[in-house]
């Protein structure tokens, strides 16, 4: 089946970061059980906000060139790099992860807790950006 604009551009996205925001709120008591703010709870859901569309950035930019034909252009001229390059964007991101999950977990900095959970965006991120690379691709 075919999935709409809508559905990848708005309803997933916000899914997401509506349960990302719910485990980093449940992250931050966890890490500070007597401290409240109203400040940080902000901050915590503009990170998270900012760091799931990051997650979405290249599967968005690959998507907004492919219909201007100028991904094809570029398979044409580097389809190595083009190829592997969700790849790369996953491995950043997964390092990212794992140096938050290490700063949260072991020495409770909180401040690191928006770069681990965007785990399964990131990874959905990557199959969108590698089916559309597909499309391109010829075996």
């Amino acid at each position: 089946f075919k999935t709409s604009f809508y559905t990848i551009f708005c309803q997933q996205p916000v899914i997401m970061s509506i349960i990302y925001f719910i485990v980093m709120g449940l992250g931050y008591f966890w890490c500070n059980p007597n401290l409240i703010e109203k400040s940080i709870l902000f901050e915590l859901f503009t990170k998270t906000i900012i760091w799931s569309l990051l997650s979405y950035g290249l599967y968005i930019l690959l998507k907004i060139l492919s219909k201007t034909k100028i991904l094809n252009i570029l398979f044409k001229k580097a389809k190595f790099i083009m190829t592997y390059l969700p790849y790369i964007y996953l491995i950043i991101f997964l390092l990212e992860a794992f140096i938050g999950l290490v700063m949260v977990f072991i020495f409770k900095e909180y401040n690191y807790a928006y770069a681990f959970l965007p785990i399964l965006t990131i990874i959905h991120a990557t199959k969108l950006s590698q089916n559309l690379i597909n499309k391109f691709t010829t075996y």
